[in-house]
């Protein structure tokens, strides 16, 4: 075929194409829709959410007096936090942790423990900040709940003299009537506060300072009273605890008391020393026990309790 025979049929060739691309209709691009509850969460990380931010402000704290199911029930949306943030879909889960985290305390918890775990992995300064003043806060909204009726509730009262049965050992919980138990409110309240000194324990210790050491001695302290306090109404609630204690509660309990006994048995014994003296005693099998109940409770801390 010459040349000229060559470049003619091109020209019939790209004249048939441009002849069926002409007639093909035009196409309108029209966007899948989102179901309203994803459309909702997105809005609602993009308008709350900043992956490097957590900070929570003090709200107005009022006295929780759900009963355990009720509390379990109000739980449900921490838990499927807990399930994004295992996902690594950090956004949604602080997304749902910032709704109530000004009032909550459990909320506030899960929210200042991503900040935790941040600083813990970076080891950098800024995120010490974040994570200590998030964990403040944390302490300063459970603290807050547990005293609301501070000066006329029964159930301030009975804390403060329980905490000062722990300092003075002349009394004996036997001796109360075996239903006269710390209000669940009051017990998931101090068990948070607990968890929160620990955590800020954790991190003054990492800092490796005079004066780190110091303050972490001082949380350690605090944590043994609050988780003590707490572990003592769970003892003398028996088998029947359930009936008096919500599962998350007691969840954050078996976990915190759990992990403090493995870790601390793990420790050199010259810093065993040094913390036998705020209170902590080492029982490994305990720590253990504790911890695979979590486990096996499925609850809020038992991702957290296979972990360790």
């Amino acid at each position: 075929m010459s040349t000229g025979a060559t470049e003619l049929r091109l020209e019939e060739i790209t004249k048939v194409l441009k002849e069926q691309i002409n007639d093909i209709p035009e196409r309108q691009f029209i966007p899948r829709p989102l179901n309203k509850l994803s459309l909702d969460d997105k809005r609602q990380n993009l308008g709350n959410s900043n992956a490097n931010l957590i900070e929570i402000r003090v709200g107005e704290i009022t006295a929780n007096t759900l009963t355990p199911r009720e509390q379990e029930k109000e739980n449900e949306s921490i838990l499927q936090g807990i399930e994004y943030l295992l996902d690594n879909q950090f956004m949604y889960a602080k997304a749902i942790f910032e709704e109530k985290a000004d009032r909550d305390p459990l909320n506030a918890l899960a929210l200042s423990s991503m900040a935790f775990l941040k600083a813990i992995m970076t080891s950098e300064e800024q995120d010490y900040d974040v994570a200590l003043k998030a964990l403040n806060a944390t302490y300063t909204i459970a603290s807050a709940q547990s005293g609301t009726a501070k000066g006329t509730s029964k159930i301030t009262s009975y804390i403060s003299n329980y905490y000062n049965y722990l300092r003075s050992n002349k009394a004996s919980p036997s001796t109360r009537p075996s239903t006269d138990y710390v209000p669940n409110g009051a017990l998931r309240a101090l068990v948070i506060e607990a968890e929160c000194s620990l955590q800020i324990a954790i991190l003054h210790l990492l800092q490796e300072s005079v004066l780190g050491y110091f303050k972490c001695a001082l949380n350690l302290e605090r944590a043994y009273r609050s988780y003590k306090c707490v572990w003592q109404e769970y003892q003398k609630m028996g088998t029947d605890y359930l009936a008096f204690m919500d599962k998350d509660t007691v969840s954050c309990l078996q976990f915190g008391i759990g992990s403090v006994h493995l870790i601390l048995s793990l420790l050199p014994a010259k810093v065993l020393h040094a913390i036998s003296a705020v209170g902590w005693k080492p029982d490994r099998q305990l720590g253990f026990s504790l911890l695979n109940q979590c486990i096996e409770d499925k609850r809020i801390k038992s991702s957290m309790a296979a972990i360790m």
